[in-house]
């Protein structure tokens, strides 16, 4: 009875259009009937050329159907329960992802229970992790686990040449994911890298699936997905819409039960659409595993292949940041190693030399290549090695320092962390930007000379600088560039981040120059061998430490004192003094002065300008200077260059300065006449340079003045000759180091020590010890360095107080 009020129901909404059609075939049969012999060849003829039309566009319909589904059935690899045998015992390392991945196996083999409680069962799970850490090993682990088929295909396989067709591959796909569904209680699809297509889409014509505002993109794929992974209640069978549109089919569709898995590794570039409740509304992230689930798959690994007693835990400690994926390919070329030497069984250095050829490359020495440029290499490896090794070693170690080529680098310092670090301190990350820096500081250093080598040192460098001062917030400032969607016209101040690689430049180039007997040892020892592991770095180290300690127990204090008191002297006359040059630097001569520093005029001078004067003042004063910076002590030996100091200081404030600062001096008395009588006429100076007229005693009111104005210039002058000496810190500890050790020094040594500084990198002004004007000035930047037990500390490295004295912090600025 309800079949006849529905028939009617339909009848009654159709009525016209059924009126037309009885009327229509009524006319036709009225008019064949009674022609029939004459009408009958008509109706032929028609009738042959309405089948050759619906032939023709058949045919065009079968073409386009058989290449639709061709092109539309997508790459996409189909496993049905138990064919793979892939399960959870295979699964190592990860345990708590193992735990999650258990829970949803619980819910796919409950899904009936869990309906009639109620529930609705979640329709996506994304993974969410680095290339290699086992994303779709997990999914056909659940998918064998829960006994269901799976299908495994990878989003860039919906690309396809003609436009609307990766929709057809999205739709063909899930239905057969439902047919599966429906036989087997559920089915799992898992679509890899779907970052290709599930990228945020902009409302720009370029945005989400490029031209023509997606239609030729991945747009189509994407909304398609969309539906699908969220589809209406409502079956898509052709019986079913049949008998929906008779208005029969009244009860709800039941949707099969389609699990949704993606992989990605850039999960913030995914649509947000994709990820809202309903979608993928759960993410299990999957990183690298830690040390012991790197024990567990090394031993997982090693059990499949024949192999000797193995150390697991240092495996594990070589293995830091590996996926179980890198770890399976290393057992297996250690294999290869094994097989190759013509071993049945796997050694832990076949392990170390496949996991060497992988981290870096295939060995590939160069027979041909010269010593000296063996040499340039090993010195610029040798202070990677050694500032790495020192600045350090509390977060990692060295793990092998060489100077033959691995692929496409001719040598490299290579570290190793000593166990997993997720965060990093301020002090961790000017340690890693000094030892970027320490190459180039080696050249400069021991090759008088800079390399092509630094280009990615530097790089990185600059990096970490950006990262220090507009990422981190360490550099004093809150401020960070990523506020403005890290474009260049947020990045830090550029003269900020050369201010800090400058710093950090001067602190490595003063430990390496302090430790300069390691790093030539280091040097060496990869010139003759080719390549260090870290222990023998270590015991290079560790040698010259104690040889430095007993070498500081002979060193006498005196030596030591007297070699920075003319070390500054030195280094203030060759950066000031433009028309002398030092000739000779002592502290042993015995037909002299205990010590002195020998100047050569350049050229024969008659007149000094007030800036020469003042020059000559800061040479005077850099004895002190250096006592108080280095030594931390005030000695008897700078009497005589404060008194020559004073007087100088005198001199300027009577007679250079300024027309509005003259003052009239006249002699008090006789006896100040004929004293001073002496120096006007310019006498010889202990040093060799002419002295300058000592200035007659003023007026009364006068002196009181006079006094006043040369302690504020002779203040003036030691604070700009600190500044000198502490921007010169690295040549300063060289040339004490040097004077210390051979007593003397002649002119050429100290250009030699001197040399990077001629040419200044700061773009202040300087002058070279030529008397050329070149770039640099007085005013240098200082490291903070604090007490250390006799020694200093630079950058958490305790430097011995014989190799870089002691620096009160309080003349540090």
């Amino acid at each position: 009875m309800a079949v006849f009020e529905k028939l009617a129901a339909f009848v009654g909404r159709r009525w016209r259009a059924l009126l037309i059609t009885l009327v229509v075939v009524a006319a036709f049969f009225l008019w064949f009937v009674p022609n029939y012999d004459t009408a009958m060849p008509y109706v032929l003829y028609g009738a042959y050329l309405l089948f050759q039309m619906l032939f023709a566009v058949l045919f065009m319909i079968i073409q386009f159907a058989a290449l639709f589904w061709f092109l539309g059935r997508g790459r996409t690899y189909w496993v049905m329960p138990g064919e793979t045998g892939v399960g959870f015992k295979d699964y190592r390392g990860q345990k708590d992802v193992l735990e999650t991945a258990e829970r949803w196996v619980t819910l796919l083999r409950g899904v009936k229970d869990f309906k009639r409680m109620g529930g609705e069962v979640s329709r996506g799970l994304l993974l969410v992790g680095p290339p290699g850490t086992g994303k779709s090993y997990l999914a056909q682990a659940i998918a064998t686990e829960a006994g269901v088929p799976f299908g495994y295909t990878s989003a860039a396989s919906f690309r396809a040449m003609f436009m609307g067709m990766d929709v057809l591959i999205v739709w063909r796909l899930y239905r057969k994911a439902r047919n599966l569904a429906k036989k087997h209680g559920a089915c799992i699809l898992f679509i890899d890298e779907i970052d290709a297509i599930g990228a945020a889409r902009t409302s720009g014509m370029m945005g989400g699936g490029g031209m023509m505002g997606g239609l030729m993109g991945g747009g189509g794929a994407l909304n398609q997905l969309l539906m699908e992974m969220d589809p209406p209640r409502l079956t898509d069978g052709w019986r079913d819409r049949l008998l929906r549109r008779l208005g029969i089919l009244k009860r709800p569709a039941i949707r099969p039960n389609v699990v949704t898995m993606g992989a990605t590794n850039i999960v913030e570039t995914l649509d947000a659409a994709l990820l809202r409740a309903g979608r993928f509304d759960r993410q299990l992230t999957i990183d690298a595993p830690d040390a012991e689930g790197r024990k567990d798959i090394i031993e997982y690994y090693l059990s499949k292949v024949r192999h000797e007693d193995m150390p697991i835990d240092r495996m594990a400690g070589d293995t830091i940041g590996y996926t179980p994926v890198t770890i399976k390919y290393i057992v297996n070329e250690a294999t290869v190693v094994a097989h190759f030497n013509g071993r049945d069984a796997v050694s832990y250095a076949d392990f170390t030399e496949a996991r060497e050829a992988h981290e870096w490359g295939i060995k590939q020495p160069i027979r041909g290549m010269k010593l000296e440029e063996k040499r340039r290499i090993a010195y610029h490896e040798a202070g990677h090695a050694f500032a790495m090794a020192v600045l350090q070693r509390e977060s990692s170690r060295v793990s092998k320092v060489t100077i033959q080529r691995h692929g496409r680098a001719l040598g490299f310092a290579a570290p190793k962390p000593i166990e997993e670090r997720y965060t990093q301190t301020n002090d961790e990350v000017l340690s890693e930007i000094q030892v970027c820096l320490a190459s180039r500081a080696s050249e400069e250093l021991f090759l008088d000379t800079q390399l092509t080598g630094v280009t990615s040192d530097l790089s990185h460098a600059t990096r970490l600088a950006h990262a220090y001062l507009g990422v981190y917030g360490m550099g004093g400032s809150f401020y960070s560039y990523l506020a403005g969607g890290g474009m260049m016209g947020g990045l830090p101040d550029k003269r900020r981040v050369e201010q800090l690689l400058d710093e950090q430049y001067t602190r490595v180039k003063t430990l390496l120059a302090v430790h300069s007997d390691t790093v030539h040892s280091i040097a060496q020892a990869l010139i003759q061998q080719g390549e260090l592991l870290g222990d023998d770095i270590q015991r290079i180290i560790d040698e010259k430490d104690r040889e430095r300690q007993s070498q500081d127990t002979t060193l006498r204090e005196d030596t030591r004192r007297l070699a920075y008191h003319e070390a500054g002297h030195a280094i203030a006359q060759a950066m000031l003094l433009r028309r002398q040059e030092v000739g000779r630097v002592s502290i042993v001569s015995t037909t002299e002065p205990q010590n002195f520093n020998e100047l050569r005029p350049l050229t024969g001078q008659q007149t000094y300008s007030r800036d020469e004067v003042l020059s000559e003042i800061q040479v005077k004063l850099a004895s002190r200077a250096a006592e108080e910076l280095f030594l931390n002590l005030v000695l008897d030996n700078s009497a005589s260059d404060l008194k020559r100091a004073r007087d100088l200081a005198r001199y300027v404030i009577a007679y250079m300065n300024p027309s509005d600062s003259l003052f009239v001096y006249e002699p008090e008395t006789a006896q100040d006449d004929e004293k001073t009588e002496s120096t006007e006429n310019g006498s010889p100076s202990a040093d060799g340079a002419t002295s300058q007229p000592r200035p007659k005693r003023a007026l009364a009111g006068g002196d009181a003045r006079i006094r006043r104005e040369v302690d504020a210039l002779l203040r003036e002058q030691y604070e700009a000759t600190k500044a000198l000496l502490r921007q010169c810190e690295p040549e300063m500890h060289i040339l004490a180091r040097a004077l210390a050790e051979k007593g003397e020094l002649s002119s050429a040594d100290v250009r030699r020590i001197l040399n990077g500084k001629l040419t200044s990198r700061t773009g202040q002004r300087m002058v070279s010890m030529n008397g050329t004007p070149t770039a640099s000035s007085a005013n240098g930047h200082s490291d903070d360095h604090a007490g250390h037990e006799g020694g200093i500390v630079i950058n958490s490295v305790a430097v011995h107080a014989s190799d870089m004295a002691h620096v009160d912090p309080s003349s540090t600025h």
